[in-house]
């Protein structure tokens, strides 16, 4: 009976090291796979591959987001209703031409004394052609031409500027989307080298070669990385979506957005100094700002000319007929026809001259040059704000950069680590404890390098926006 126990227990225990040798090889497999495969795919999530949709590269995200985002579309209108508006004005400038034409009854109920012919029963038909042509307005009309020129212009730098913002929104979203899609697929790389680690942990409890509390350790471990990864998963989902909403498509169209954080790195071929030059002229904000400030001097002007008189030029042209319901009588009593028809021209210059008005033009004129001050105020913050968001986006640029530098080697460190880790466990030098420590540093240097370079593409977008470059594809 003890022979045939103990060859039992020898049979048992060749089993048990049967299944930790393949577990440790399937462990090792892993290891070696998320060691030396990509962070990402482009067009999968997890490996899996994506059903058939259409495909946007993010130049061609921006460019569809600029068709077919209703932020462009209303600042599309805004432009033509001022380009209206610059018509109206030029209209002001021009002669007037009036005709009227109409028919005049009157019927005469009492009357004494002498008769006045005006009065009797009679109708009357006139048409009259007017012309006016307004000479001198105090400049009032120029410029109100001028500052509609300038409104057109103004809507113009709006429109640059919802479109520069359009282009830095999509960019951001595009750089978080392909950093999340990192971040799931480190987690799926953690999480097979997770479940390898608790079948190995089991397998070595199951034979008393380690504690069952490691057992329990990589079951944690395990479920704590599923919930992570699930969070990770929705936010790609929630990034699709905002993304879709942007390039003015349905929420769930099956759009697949390529890319791969590692080939859009670029350098930037300007000096701070240089990108806050180009800044002081390309800013669509800066331009909105000085244009603003342009139309409120023109509209002070405008003011100021309501001090000075109105002169226009007039000129008309009348046709007129009257008819008597009875004719006329002569000294002797005969009946004498009293209908006549006139016609005649009329020209002359009339000059308005609004000496007094209660104040107002002076109040008016008081306001008009408040809103100046308040409008250059506005022009030096959007100044030094445009050029703090140079600064501060140059310097999150170059951070980044040397964040990837050292994430870079902190994940060639992390592999490294890992595989030792993975040789220990498997000699049984090191436990399990051990292992999943590297594991989770392994995962966390693939997400901190996503990030590093999400991060940098991020600050180069803003930088590109502060200075007022439109740059689709950030490429150089």
């Amino acid at each position: 009976m003890v022979l045939s126990s103990t060859g039992s227990v020898r049979c048992r225990c060749c089993c048990a090291v049967r299944r930790i040798f393949i577990v440790l090889c399937g462990l090792f497999t892993v290891g070696a796979i998320s060691g030396s495969g990509p962070l990402w795919a482009a067009d999968s999530v997890g490996g899996t591959p994506m059903p058939p949709g259409i495909r946007y590269t993010l130049a061609e995200s921006v460019t569809q987001a600029l068709r077919a985002n209703p932020r462009v579309e209303a600042a599309h209108y805004a432009l033509q209703g001022a380009g209206a508006e610059v018509g109206i004005a030029r209209g002001r400038m021009l002669p007037s031409l009036t005709l009227s034409a109409g028919r005049t009854y009157l019927n005469s109920i009492s009357a004494a004394g002498q008769v006045d012919v005006d009065y009797i029963d009679q109708h009357q038909d006139t048409l009259a052609l007017r012309a006016n042509q307004t000479l001198f307005a105090g400049m009032e009309l120029l410029n109100g031409h001028q500052k509609a020129q300038l409104g057109q212009e103004l809507a113009q730098a709006e429109k640059e500027s919802v479109e520069a913002r359009l282009i830095l929104d999509v960019q951001t979203f595009f750089f978080d989307l392909l950093k999340a899609r990192g971040e799931v697929s480190a987690l799926e790389d953690a999480l097979e080298r997770l479940q390898t680690g608790v079948e190995a942990a089991k397998a070595f409890a199951g034979v008393r070669l380690a504690p069952y509390v490691d057992v329990l350790q990589a079951e944690s471990d395990l479920a704590d990385t599923r919930q992570r990864l699930s969070r990770a998963r929705i936010e790609v989902a929630n990034l699709r979506v905002n993304l879709n909403a942007l390039l003015g498509l349905p929420a769930r169209s099956p759009t697949h957005y390529e890319g791969d954080l590692r080939d859009l790195r670029t350098d930037l071929p300007w000096t701070v100094g240089q990108c806050l030059a180009r800044a002081e002229n390309l800013r669509a904000d800066l331009k909105v700002a000085r244009k603003s400030l342009a139309m409120a001097e023109k509209q002070a002007e405008m003011v100021t000319g309501r001090y000075w008189p109105k002169i226009d030029l007039q000129a008309g042209y009348i046709h007129q007929e009257r008819d008597y319901s009875d004719p006329g009588r002569d000294i002797t009593g005969a009946a004498i026809d009293r209908d006549y028809r006139s016609e005649y021209w009329t020209a002359g210059v009339n000059l308005e001259w609004r000496l007094f008005e209660g104040t107002r033009t002076h109040y008016e004129y008081r306001r008009a040059r408040a809103e100046i001050g308040r409008l250059r105020a506005a022009l030096r913050d959007t100044r030094d704000q445009v050029r703090a968001q140079v600064e501060t986006s140059y310097q999150s640029m170059t951070e980044a950069r040397e964040r990837i530098d050292a994430a870079e080697s902190g994940l060639d460190l992390a592999r490294e680590n890992h595989e030792r880790a993975l040789k220990r466990f498997e000699s049984r030098v090191g436990t399990i404890i051990e292992l999943l420590d590297a594991q989770e540093r392994l995962t966390r240097a693939q997400i901190n390098l996503s990030q590093a370079r999400a991060d940098y593409q991020t600050a180069l977008a803003n930088l590109l926006y502060a200075m007022g470059e439109r740059n689709a594809g950030l490429r150089f």
